[in-house]
């Protein structure tokens, strides 16, 4: 099994809430969304895009982002960020 934490690559499991905050998240570098489990809202770059379970996007993370659980419910996304 390859760590790649030094080469600028890192995954968590998120988990996304509903929330009224409104904070948008801006990081160098790109990421790839699954989600497991649930139904979100992804917020980037001023539009909306509904992911269900099993469903994926892949994204610029310099552009402003955040990601907001559906239903009044938990949902569960893999996150793997890459930072070039």
């Amino acid at each position: 099994l390859r760590d790649f934490a030094h080469e600028g690559v890192g995954s968590l499991r998120v988990d996304a809430k509903q929330s009224e905050e409104k904070q948008e998240f801006v990081h160098k570098g790109e990421e790839f969304n699954l989600v497991l489990q649930g139904r979100v809202k992804f917020l980037h770059g001023g539009k909306e895009y509904i992911l269900e379970e099993g469903d994926a996007n892949y994204l610029d993370s310099s552009v402003p982002h955040r990601v907001l659980a559906l239903d009044n419910k938990s949902a569960y996304l893999l996150n793997i960020t890459i930072n070039r």
